[in-house]
């Protein structure tokens, strides 16, 4: 790797950069996002002091995809992860990479994630970027590799909680604080602002599995934070799931979800409850009871992280690194959590499974209390970044042209439109790829959302389809695909998205 792209490596105007990340966080999950079930004040905090992104997509809707996009400032098409076993290209730099040309010391902290879980923790990407290397995909997940960094810790500081984990694995409940994963990462973040080389800039990425399924594995004490009677209840399509584009009845009826029950013992004295039966799946997770405990447990698990950030928050202002500390928020992908009759994430574009939070933090240069509904996607971060960071326009343009720098104009309009992809990306109840796969994908124009459904290899030949008016129909339950007057609107989008599959095709590639 040449530095021709450099302004100057261990420049003074070099910020830090602390990058947040979370798993499976849709984006009214917030109460800065207007949740009322929820009051989340350092998540707030820092929205309040700096810019709030309303309108923000990811590329997936599936972890390992969404993820390679972020770390590379890649579309999907682009860098070739298109399912969740796939395998990063060596030849696809991480971003931290640059950042160590630039003079940064960079560590992570948690999960990466861009490629298969277990490809990547048996073969570390060489030129992934980062210094210090605590990799963690999940709590309960080869806990007992040495490579699992929050294993090894908690082998040796909590050795009984350990073993009960290593035993039941996502079965686990109630998990204490001082044992949770949040709770390591954020403190190992911590040490790392404390340790850091005060002569270097830093780059940090906090990334934690929360508030991924399964939602029980919360301190209970953090129940208590949610205000039950204010959850919001179900969006609720006006046409029959009979009626949706076969895909999504696919997912309603055998999502990997289904293949079983995350409620299993606690960490105490709890008892298992009784795992659902292939015959009952549907109706022991559809049930109204089991959605509203689900939401419960996902708030209550926010809780826990918004805490787990204040924590890191306080350590950038007491080592007096605020700012100068370039902070982001964000998540890879959204949760159904019953909306539209679906569970978690798949093969569908509803705002609840591809819109996330986004948040920057950067005093003196952000100004405070901004909201943007401009349309902006997950890997806009990457060139957000590096820019900071000080690597060129035209480097950025060059190597990641899809990416946009969100600080060359906080808050105003980057792109004419937002794309999410699903090239049979996602399992099933089977474990296993849908057979046959599912093709699809989302444009969003800033008003209208157009999701296809196609054959393999051809997305301007869509056999089902959807098309919303979020200005008038914000909830998504309206789908106009088949109304006249709404005709002009749906060819204009789909030769859009045939356009940009055109501009972003690379060999082997949907």
């Amino acid at each position: 790797m040449t530095t021709d792209y450099n302004k100057g490596v261990g420049t003074t105007q070099q910020p830090n950069i602390l990058l947040i990340m979370t798993d499976q966080q849709r984006w009214d999950s917030l109460s800065c996002y207007g949740n009322e079930a929820i009051h989340t004040p350092n998540l707030d905090r820092l929205a309040s002091e700096g810019i709030r992104y309303d309108r923000c997509y990811c590329s997936n809707p599936i972890c390992t995809p969404s993820r390679a996009s972020l770390m590379t400032g890649q579309p999907v098409p682009v860098h070739t992860v298109e399912r969740l076993y796939d395998i990063l290209p060596e030849d696809r730099a991480l971003f931290p990479s640059y950042l160590q040309e630039q003079g940064y010391q960079t560590a992570l902290f948690g999960k990466l994630h861009v490629s298969a879980i277990r490809h990547e923790l048996e073969n570390r990407k060489a030129n992934d970027g980062f210094d210090v290397y605590e990799w963690c995909p999940e709590p309960s997940l080869l806990l007992d590799h040495p490579g699992q960094a929050y294993g090894r810790w908690l082998e040796q500081q909590h050795p009984a909680f350990y073993r009960e984990l290593l035993e039941h694995g996502r079965q686990v409940q109630d998990v204490p604080q001082a044992c949770h994963m949040t709770h390591w990462a954020a403190s190992r973040t911590i040490d790392f602002i404390k340790d850091r080389d005060p002569e270097r800039p830093f780059f940090c990425k906090m990334s934690v599995f929360d508030p991924h399924n399964p939602y029980r594995d919360y301190p209970p004490e953090y129940r208590e934070k949610v205000d039950v009677s204010k959850i919001a209840p179900t969006i609720v399509d006006r046409e029959p799931m009979g009626r949706m584009p076969a895909p999504i009845q696919r997912e309603h009826e055998h999502g990997y979800m289904l293949a079983g029950t995350a409620k299993g013992p606690s960490w105490g004295d709890k008892k298992a409850e009784p795992a659902a039966t292939e015959q009952s799946a549907v109706e022991t997770f559809y049930t109204p009871e089991a959605i509203r405990q689900d939401r419960t447990d996902y708030l209550a698990s926010i809780a826990l992280l918004d805490t787990e950030v204040g924590r890191v928050l306080d350590a950038l202002s007491e080592n007096g690194l605020e700012e100068n500390t370039l902070v982001f928020f964000c998540s890879d992908h959204g949760d159904m959590l019953g909306d539209h009759g679906l569970l978690a994430k798949g093969a569908y574009f509803y705002d609840p499974s591809v819109r996330v939070p986004l948040m920057l933090r950067w005093p003196g240069r952000i100004d405070a209390g901004t909201v943007s509904e401009a349309p902006v996607q997950l890997h806009d971060l990457t060139a957000t970044v590096l820019s900071a960071a000080g690597l060129s326009p035209d480097f950025l343009s060059e190597q990641m042209p899809d990416s946009h720098d969100l600080l060359a104009a906080p808050g105003e309009p980057v792109r004419e439109h937002c794309v999410c992809v699903y090239h049979g990306t996602g399992i099933c109840d089977e474990g296993g790829y849908f057979t046959p796969p599912i093709f699809g994908a989302m444009l969003f124009d800033g008003r209208y959302k157009l999701n296809l459904y196609f054959n393999e290899g051809q997305p301007d030949e869509p056999t089902e389809g959807q098309l919303f008016d979020l200005a008038r129909d914000p909830s998504e339950v309206d789908n106009l695909w088949g109304a006249r007057e709404f005709e002009p609107v749906r060819e204009r989008l789909t030769r859009s998205l045939s356009q940009w599959y055109q501009s972003h095709h690379v060999a082997g590639s949907v």
